[in-house]
């Protein structure tokens, strides 16, 4: 696209009210290149879609993802986004995360799909900016490609999943040295769920990641703020999906527990709850409106970003901003939610 027609775009998309999307994903050519040669290996595959007749990338513990033309086709994707009324999009890369390859392979695909994503969004900057994924099999090579994603290819973040293959946990303090580097970078962080070892059980009916996901967002949280991380790591920025998973409910038990044994109290200086209210909570598949409510009591209108999920078999562009059109909030908080709060987190100083 040239620069006046994309120019042209962001301003029809952008009539009314800016909606910044926080939570969508991309799959660069060097990353479907990756999948398709070595993925079978760990258990990925891209086959036909035999409902629609498009490909789809299949994972065995149960992760399902449409690779529509707009996963990797930025033209089509405007088009998409035009027609759906979104201004801009912060893209991500998506499962399977480069720890299925070997860590030498990891490293530089990490490497080749960051550089893509990089020249991607400055290529269409009035529409779109990037978060980074990182070769998590290798930490301190993790902390390298953080630091190179965010202080030299201008990226605005990073993915992490909540698990590393499935097993070690994004949240143990095998990962500390990891966090610490987010935090010295400033770095906004979203903690993006992955179905655990043993989740093929839940494959039917998709209720891997229909259940499975809300309980590896908050479980993930909770060990980050027991832990101490979440105090520690004071300048990192957290973002997580679909309004934190199950954590809106829990909260109340995350208090009793921390009120009543002392474990939970030695690594905090305050109760759960205010390091909640510190995150961001993008409502990209859980947009039901008593879901937003639970959401917005915790941790208040200015924490709530737009997500859509898109391109995944579950978007729903109208339904997402519906849950935020029809809150019953006045217009100022829902300007936040659609975008002062996303322009904030990811440093969107142009927008």
């Amino acid at each position: 696209m040239n620069l006046s027609s994309e120019q042209n775009s962001s301003k029809t998309a952008s009539k009314g009210r800016i909606r910044i999307d926080v939570h969508n994903h991309v799959y660069t050519k060097s990353h479907l290149d990756a999948i398709k040669k070595f993925g079978p290996q760990s258990g990925w595959t891209i086959r036909q879609n035999p409902r629609t007749g498009t490909d789809m990338l299949y994972g065995e513990r149960g992760y399902p993802f449409n690779l529509t033309r707009s996963c990797y086709d930025f033209e089509e994707r405007i088009k998409e986004l035009d027609g759906a009324g979104i201004s801009f999009q912060v893209v991500s890369p998506s499962e399977p995360f480069f720890d299925f390859l070997d860590t030498d392979q990891s490293i530089e695909l990490a490497h080749t799909v960051n550089d893509e994503i990089a020249t991607i969004t400055e290529k269409y900057h009035s529409r779109f900016a990037g978060l980074a994924g990182l070769p998590l099999n290798d930490i301190d090579a993790s902390i390298e490609e953080a630091r190179r994603a965010t202080r030299d290819l201008g990226l605005k973040g990073v993915i992490v999943p909540t698990k590393v293959r499935g097993e070690r946990a994004i949240s143990s303090s095998e990962f500390d040295e990891l966090f610490d580097e987010f935090d010295r970078l400033s770095a906004t962080v979203f903690v993006h769920p992955t179905l655990p070892a043993g989740a093929e059980r839940y494959r039917e009916y998709f209720l891997g990641i229909m259940m499975l996901y809300p309980q590896e967002t908050a479980v993930t949280i909770a060990e980050l703020l027991f832990r101490g991380t979440l105090e520690r790591c004071k300048r990192m920025k957290i973002m997580v999906a679909d309004l934190g998973g199950s954590l809106p409910l829990v909260v109340g038990r995350m208090f009793r527990f921390y009120s009543a044994i002392e474990e939970c109290r030695k690594n905090l200086r305050n109760e759960p709850l205010e390091y909640l209210k510190k995150i961001y909570y993008e409502n990209g598949s859980e947009f039901y409106k008593h879901s937003m409510r639970c959401c917005y009591d915790m941790a208040g209108g200015g924490q709530i970003v737009l997500g859509t999920n898109h391109p995944s078999p579950i978007v729903a562009f109208k339904d997402a901003i519906k849950s935020i059109e029809t809150m019953d909030v006045d217009d100022r908080e829902k300007e936040m939610m659609f975008y002062s709060n996303a322009k904030r987190l990811f440093s969107l100083n142009d927008l």
